[in-house]
């Protein structure tokens, strides 16, 4: 039974065996230079990529955090008709997956922290500031339009609406406060580093 085996595993050998009983393996010395060389130019190519998908996904995070926090505080006026009352602990128990700090607390960069500004001079002004990994601070400003037209907290916002800005490594830290002062815009600014 053994012999009648082992005749017939000889006689469906593969066709590449050598006359010693022995088989062709493995690649040449070219063959693995030309592999390797291709990996090298594949891995050239998608580690920036790569890089520059994870900048960008940890800024999202922060604006994200700041669209939450904004729907929040629109709620809230939604209910109120003004910002007024409006401070850290009702706008944490609004959205609790965020970590809300008040105006003059710099927030820490890549976390889920959100610094809250309120225009006290007739609640009409909210201004929020969160900071990415990469160290830029993004803010989002809503004014609801009264105070004769102007936002008081941010003098050069003077229509109501939604405001973004975004300043990179500010000095004083990202909190809120330091927003005020920035250029505000109908978008968040890209390519800041």
């Amino acid at each position: 039974m053994l012999q009648l085996l082992m005749r017939r595993l000889y006689n469906q050998r593969p066709t590449d065996l050598l006359e010693d009983g022995e088989t062709e393996a493995g690649f040449t010395l070219i063959e693995l230079m030309v592999v390797l060389l291709i990996m090298a130019i594949l891995i050239a190519i998608a580690i920036p990529t790569f890089l520059g998908v994870t900048s960008s996904a940890k800024n999202r995070a922060a604006q994200s955090n700041l669209r939450n926090a904004l729907t929040a505080v629109q709620s809230y006026e939604a209910g109120n008709q003004t910002y007024s009352g409006l401070n850290t602990s009702i706008l944490q128990s609004r959205e609790p997956s965020l970590s809300i700090l008040a105006s003059n607390s710099t927030v820490t960069k890549g976390t889920n922290q959100v610094s809250l500004d309120v225009g006290t001079t007739n609640y009409n002004t909210v201004v929020l500031a969160a900071e990415a990994s990469d160290g830029v601070c993004y803010g989002i400003a809503t004014y609801n339009g009264g105070n004769n037209g102007s936002s008081g907290l941010i003098s050069t916002i003077t229509t109501a609406g939604t405001y973004y800005t975004g300043v990179a490594n500010p000095s004083g830290g990202c909190d809120a406060t330091n927003l005020v002062s920035a250029t505000w815009g109908s978008s968040f600014p890209s390519g800041l580093t």
